[in-house]
């Protein structure tokens, strides 16, 4: 290659990298915003869950997945069959086996002898084990987490999620415990038992997301990043990608997309593991503590939404807008209060070494911002790509250039 024709090359990755750090950078000053928040979506009784493409006896027999007969395995059509004829709530936990996503609590909930068996055996368990041919409209979460648990009806009432990622590492989720996760799947069966009564709360649970509902016809979705053994499997994070593709093919990308699903601790609220929505303390001068959120209180809903788990609160913040004012129920003692949210600001922005479907696929993969040359020029881009996310949180617009 001439030394023209290199130069060419670099300047030309350097233009897509520089067009995500503006971008990025434009957030500081007002130039981007979110994109607004989808509408809430009403259940769908005749609404598709899932489309096989694989059949779950010979995809265990493959993955050796030890899990209790308790489990319908990888059939979501399966699982809302039985929930229709028993009419209990389901329960779906999405888990990548080959990640080997915290195998304790995987092992634990999952087992024959599980110590959770009690509740469980009040839900239709299913266990999805790749996002083939799942409604991705549906099953919406943070597809940055590796273990995810949704809950819901048989006619597509969605009652809530569980599994957050608060660390860079897929394997130690810290979060994920087994009294937190004993207590959402009670409050799932509360919700499910006044479902007449609380029905319209339920309603911000879904919204509608633009494009095809189905994962495999994603038009920027790629699963060249994975080994052969798993050539054609869709991770969630790969979901996570494709859809963040597309925004930037459209030109859409915003503050949302970049730090999607924060953490209760962005707006200073710190939780305990064993409960999920008990409050253990409170960051000063944050918007929890200045709405009068106190250590001790008990997150009972948000934005009118009623919440079962952490992820529930990351939902909700996940999908207002930047500048907004929610009302928070908390109880306290014996009393139920409700308090006033005030976000404004930078609350959203957080690390992303946690988001898999922020890098590096997102610079390897797709568009003029993402495509790189061969060799190492993927790695480049990847730590290239982090140097903008922080050049643009630090730096005023017109110096990112130097950066990126």
């Amino acid at each position: 290659m001439s030394q023209s024709s290199r130069r060419k090359q670099r300047l030309g990755l350097a233009a897509g990298v520089l067009a995500a750090g503006l971008v990025l950078a434009a957030t500081q000053s007002g130039q981007v915003q979110s994109q607004p928040p989808n509408s809430p979506a009403t259940a769908q009784p005749n609404e598709a869950w899932f489309r096989p493409e694989a059949d779950p006896a010979e995809l265990w027999k493959i993955l050796r997945d030890e899990v209790s007969s308790q489990w319908i395995y990888h059939d979501l059509d399966a699982a809302r069959a039985d929930a229709r004829r028993t009419g209990k709530p389901i329960v779906a936990l999405f888990k990548c086996v080959p990640c080997g996503s915290a195998p304790q609590f995987d092992d634990a909930v999952s087992r024959a002898d599980s110590p959770l068996a009690d509740v469980l055996d009040q839900f239709v368990c299913v266990r999805v084990v790749k996002m083939n041919g799942v409604n991705r409209h549906l099953f919406d979460f943070d597809r940055d987490v590796p273990l995810v648990a949704m809950f819901l009806a048989a006619d597509g009432t969605v009652y809530g999620r569980y599994g957050t990622r608060p660390t860079q590492s897929r394997t130690e989720l810290p979060r994920h415990t087994l009294p937190s996760f004993r207590k959402s799947l009670e409050r799932v069966l509360a919700l499910h038992a006044e479902r007449p009564r609380v029905g319209v709360a339920l309603a911000g649970k879904r919204t509608s997301p633009q494009g095809t509902p189905w994962t495999d016809d994603l038009p920027t979705l790629n699963t060249n990043h994975n080994p052969p053994e798993l050539k054609n499997c869709i991770h969630c994070h790969m979901v996570g990608e494709a859809a963040l593709g597309m925004v930037m093919r459209e030109r859409k990308l915003g503050v949302r997309d970049l730090w999607p699903f924060p953490l209760p601790d962005n707006i200073g609220l710190r939780l305990d593991q064993a409960d999920g929505l008990r409050v253990n303390s409170v960051t000063a001068d944050s918007p929890a503590a200045r709405a009068g959120v106190r250590s001790g209180d008990q997150l009972l809903r948000l934005d009118g939404q009623p919440l079962v788990s952490e992820a529930d609160v990351s939902w909700v913040l996940h999908h207002v807008d930047d500048n907004a004012q929610l009302n928070l129920a908390v109880r306290r003692g014996d009393q139920t209060m409700d308090v006033a949210l005030s976000l404004t600001g930078e609350w959203r922005k957080g690390r992303t070494e946690a988001r898999a479907s922020l890098t590096p696929a997102p610079i390897c993969s797709y568009g003029p911002i993402l495509r790189t040359a061969t060799g190492n020029s993927c790695r480049w881009a990847k730590w290239r790509w982090r140097s903008c996310i922080r050049a643009a949180a630090q730096r005023k617009p017109g110096s990112v250039r130097e950066t990126c």
